[in-house]
């Protein structure tokens, strides 16, 4: 029961951080709808997403692991189904540029969106297991 309250807490900070440093992410300014979606996100993640990995077995090994990140995103994209005003919106990095490094500025539609603001989350909340541990 402790590892799904970090798994929520720890979505509930990755989906709160992404929208405010990257955009993309649409809450209606309500912290309910966003610890709704955390809690669709921890139930997807935890009980969902092994069935979907052992389906996916063949493919994620013919892939390196990289299709995990798809089905990451696509239970991100079935959370705004299950969330009525959580939403996830296309966006458009400006770019960016510090001490001769170029990082071009660019535009993604709902999928791709998708595709980033899963491997963000995956990331952060990565990173905050990393550091309770």
């Amino acid at each position: 029961m402790k590892k799904v309250i970090r798994y929520f807490l720890f979505n509930l900070a990755a989906l709160y951080l992404v929208e405010k440093y990257l955009g993309g992410v649409s809450y209606s300014s309500d912290y309910r709808v966003l610890a709704m979606a955390a809690g669709a996100l921890t139930v997807a993640l935890v009980v969902i997403r092994p069935i979907v990995k052992i389906v996916t077995l063949p493919i994620n090994i013919i892939t390196l692991g990289l299709f995990g990140s798809f089905i990451n995103a696509a239970l991100l994209y079935g959370v705004t189904f299950v969330v009525p005003k959580f939403t996830i919106n296309p966006f458009t990095f400006a770019g960016l540029a510090y001490k001769g490094v170029v990082i071009p500025g660019f535009s993604v539609g709902v999928i791709g969106a998708t595709i980033i603001i899963a491997l963000l989350v995956s990331l952060v909340t990565s990173v905050l297991s990393w550091l309770t541990d």
